[in-house]
């Protein structure tokens, strides 16, 4: 695991440090330059939630094109109060109780305001390595301790009873005497939050310590930065993309039937297993027995009361956000996660995320004159495109009619695209991720795993 969860907007955890709710206008609908678009692998993710500091110099754009100036922002997010430093994580020993196996910590793969993920070796076993959660409860007060001792204690029970081989395995785990298993097994059980202790006050002193399975592919995003415009025209490229897709499918079809919701799919919460580089020999992704996928980051997930329940907590990651949650209606989780799942297949294919505005060389690529786009652009925000489901293909067009590729790679490329035609619709017409795999033309995604998957 070498990602934390991502702290967004308001979902009733954390009122003293998330900023404002999703709102349109944060997006701003200033026209920008056609040349300076996002596209998957020319820019680093930025959480969501960043401390803002004063300054007289006008905000950056991250989130979509990064060259457009952002929209007044209402509020500044408060800063979490400052933690006494702490010592270096190198070397350090951290004990696992239930297992009883100790680790040493090797390095940092992550930080977040109150958490850190280090890499740790087993001190018996040094070839086995795990990641560590260090989670920092925050100084400002017994409120915002227990929401997020709830927050702790609902992530908790759900990784403790997820059991998939695509999906993050909770090895043991390290928490405050106030954190009970009973208190885990209720939050789990009930869908909501344990009643809170009395007396918190020693708990900001405690680190609750998450003992995680490792990946050592690192996440999809930053495999994609490494390899797509090396190897996008390979058919073993395509092959192991339709392995992870479907590896991801089976999980979140997992997940749903146990009336669990993710609400961050995205591609830097799916992990690689192994170091893929797809060049020489090797076989076939799709045929490999064992994971070569993870899903992580259960910090937004959430269980169901009723598989069929509607929810109204804004959250996730913006670019990834169904339109009925953008525009504050309420919303099934299920199809949540259905239209996150086609966001993540589009920008693996087309090496952008969906509404953000293709470059000028995109279009020409695709045959698209450019007068049509800077139309769109002076009207329209990315949130705006996201409300009325504006999208389109660009660079799939191009592989699809590509004769020097290989006619296997374009035929992956055309199920890939079929997966999105399905998923990125409006909700009356958008099937669930389990609905959608029972169909014969998505036959192609159990032939993917193996069928224990």
């Amino acid at each position: 695991v070498t990602q934390l969860p991502t702290p967004v907007m308001p979902c009733g955890a954390f009122p003293a440090v998330l900023p404002v709710k999703i709102d349109v206008a944060k997006r701003s609908t200033t026209p920008v330059a056609a040349g300076r678009a996002r596209i998957v692998s020319a820019f680093d993710p930025e959480p969501l939630l960043v401390p803002v500091l004063p300054t007289t110099q006008p905000p950056t754009r991250h989130i979509s094109n990064p060259g457009a100036p952002v929209a007044g922002v209402p509020r500044a997010v408060p800063l979490p109060a400052q933690e006494p430093e702490q010592p270096p994580l190198q070397g350090r020993v951290l004990h696992a109780p239930a297992s009883g196996r100790t680790y040493v910590c090797e390095d940092v793969v992550g930080t977040g305001a109150f958490s850190t993920v280090a890499r740790a070796r087993d001190a018996a076993d040094p070839a086995l390595e795990v990641a560590v959660k260090i989670v920092l409860f925050p100084r400002d007060g017994s409120t915002s301790v227990s929401s997020f001792r709830a927050f702790i204690v609902r992530e908790l029970g759900l990784l403790a009873h997820l059991h998939h081989p695509c999906i993050v395995t909770l090895l043991d785990y390290s928490v405050t005497p106030l954190i009970t298993p009973l208190q885990i097994r209720a939050s789990y059980d009930n869908g909501g939050s344990p009643p809170v202790a009395e007396d918190l006050s020693q708990t900001a002193d405690a680190q609750q310590l998450f003992f995680l399975g490792y990946c050592r592919g690192g996440n999809l995003f930053s495999w994609l930065l490494a390899h797509y415009h090396g190897l996008s025209r390979t058919l073993r490229f395509w092959q192991l993309v339709a392995r992870v897709v479907a590896e991801v499918v089976v999980a979140v079809v997992h997940m749903h039937r146990q009336r669990i919701i993710h609400r961050d799919i995205k591609l830097e919460n799916v992990l690689l297993n192994e170091r893929f580089v797809c060049t020489g020999p090797a076989p076939d992704p799709r045929r490999l027995s064992r994971p070569v996928a993870t899903i992580t980051d259960f910090g937004l997930s959430k269980r169901l009361a009723l598989h069929d329940q509607l929810l109204s907590t804004k959250c996730g990651s913006q670019d990834y956000v169904s339109p009925e949650l953008l525009m504050g209606l309420h919303y099934s989780g299920k199809l949540l996660d259905a239209w996150a799942l086609g966001v993540l297949v589009y920008s693996i294919i087309e090496n952008r995320l969906p509404f953000d505005m293709p470059s000028p060389d995109l279009l020409q690529q695709a045959g698209v004159s450019p007068s049509a786009p800077r139309r769109r652009r002076s009207r329209h925000s990315p949130a705006h495109r996201i409300a009325m489901i504006d999208w389109e293909w660009y660079r799939a067009v191009a592989i699809r009619h590509d004769n020097d590729m290989d006619p296997e790679a374009r035929k992956i490329v055309g199920d890939l695209q079929a997966l999105v035609d399905t998923f990125l619709v409006r909700k009356e017409k958008r099937p669930t991720v389990e609905e959608a795999l029972e169909t014969d033309a998505f036959a192609w995604i159990k032939e993917c795993v193996p069928s224990h998957f």
